[in-house]
């Protein structure tokens, strides 16, 4: 299509708004034109209109399932939208096509708040390395919320269990921003200094207090 090549002209030429409308034009003859969902998704991102970013993504990610680079791009723009319900429905897709994303559909999972989508991931994962570690942060967050931090500790200082508990890695759970943690509640199993540790508390101005 010739308003491909339009387009790019646009781009180079910083005319974001425009060749914004001419991507539009040549996903409507061409729904399915991977270049054409690459530059509108990049362009969108570049004027902020993320649910936008988020659509195009979306649906490369859908054509071209093997590249992280779209999942890194499109988990980059939906944590910049507000929909916590798309937040979480994209990160499951996202973590079925692979489960190494298990930590951002984590924190999908707790911005939306919902006790009902936590049963769904740890039916979805039951089968995985991934079950025991989620369930037991789960758990320990619950108490936790419910103001039972000894009870959250408890199941996370199972000594009998550690090696289930730590046999994934690195997991968080809690207030969250896609990217790492906010001021609020969170449980954690990491990593430092080449040990697993893990952490009951609340996370405040970069640092746990647990």
């Amino acid at each position: 299509t010739p308003y491909m090549g339009m387009a790019r002209a646009l781009i180079g030429a910083g005319e974001l708004e425009k060749a914004k409308e001419t991507l539009v034009k040549v996903l409507e003859i061409e729904p399915e034109m991977e270049n054409a969902l690459f530059y509108l998704g990049e362009v969108s991102q570049k004027l902020e209109d993320y649910s936008q970013a988020v659509i195009c993504y979306e649906k490369l990610m859908e054509l071209r399932p093997e590249d992280t680079l779209i999942k890194e791009r499109l988990m980059d723009n939906l944590w910049k939208t507000d929909d916590n319900e798309n937040k979480y429905n994209i990160s499951l897709k996202i973590y079925e096509q692979d489960n190494s994303y298990l930590q951002n559909l984590l924190w999908a999972c707790s911005v939306c708040k919902d006790e009902q989508k936590m049963d769904e991931m740890l039916e979805l994962i039951k089968d995985t390395d991934q079950y025991y570690p989620v369930k037991a942060l789960f758990e320990s967050y619950t108490a936790l919320k419910n103001g039972d931090r000894e009870k959250a500790e408890t199941i996370l200082f199972d000594l009998e269990n550690s090696e289930k508990l730590f046999q994934y890695g690195t997991l968080y759970y809690g207030e969250c921003d896609g990217q790492k943690n906010k001021d609020g509640l969170g449980i954690g199993i990491q990593k430092v200094f080449g040990k697993y540790g893990v952490v009951v508390g609340t996370w405040s101005c970069g640092y746990w207090d647990g």
